[in-house]
């Protein structure tokens, strides 16, 4: 048997160090993008769905390729030492100092 809690779109979480609106925080295994800025030990939530523009190196990251977060908040296509972040949704030039991602995809 399994009750309804919520959809998932967001999480709430505490803050464990100051969070700026809409930074990326990692949760355990997951990614989220704060809905508010929030002070160490404030309460606040982050979204867990949806395609956001993140910062990234100087490299190439190609549309549907799987993508990570590095420890200083970029995306980048190396899976070791970093955290899952999700699914490249266009393709992006070593250039381009953004990529859109599908968080958790």
């Amino acid at each position: 048997m399994a009750e309804f809690r919520q959809a998932g779109g967001k999480i709430d979480i505490t803050a464990t160090k100051a969070i700026a609106y809409h930074e990326v925080v990692v949760i355990g295994n997951i990614i989220a993008v704060a809905s508010h800025s929030a002070k160490i030990g404030e309460k606040t939530s982050a979204y867990t769905e949806g395609v956001y523009e993140i910062k990234k190196g100087n490299e190439e990251i190609t549309q549907g390729a799987k993508v990570y977060l590095t420890t200083d908040g970029a995306i980048t296509a190396t899976a070791e030492g970093n955290t899952y972040a999700g699914i490249a949704w266009r393709n992006a030039t070593a250039n381009d100092v953004v990529a859109d991602v599908k968080i958790n995809a």
